[in-house]
């Protein structure tokens, strides 16, 4: 979430989610933005407006859950200040939100 090479950054699993390839690169390109303490998921409008066109896109809207899920053991959820940081970090990328 925050990267690993940042200052003060951590690399342990808190500081990190279980994407599949398409959503961590959407979420690498700050098109996906989560927020921090309720882990509600929201898409970039560029996404929103190419799912008008795109049933591909508009299919990985829908397939994508609107909260992102905790794992079983909860003490490896990632941490509400990861996602602040990397907020932080990207300063400027999440203007859209």
């Amino acid at each position: 979430i925050h990267p690993a090479s940042a200052p003060n950054s951590v690399d342990h699993v808190t500081n990190g989610l279980a994407l599949c390839q398409n959503h961590h690169t959407v979420f690498d390109n700050h098109k996906i933005w989560i927020e921090p303490s309720t882990k509600t998921i929201k898409f970039h409008p560029d996404i929103i407006q190419e799912a008008v066109n795109s049933n591909m896109t508009q299919l990985f809207i829908d397939g994508t859950y609107p909260i992102l899920a905790n794992p079983e053991e909860i003490e490896f959820a990632p941490l509400e200040e990861m996602f602040e940081k990397r907020n932080d970090f990207f300063d400027g990328r999440y203007d859209w939100v």
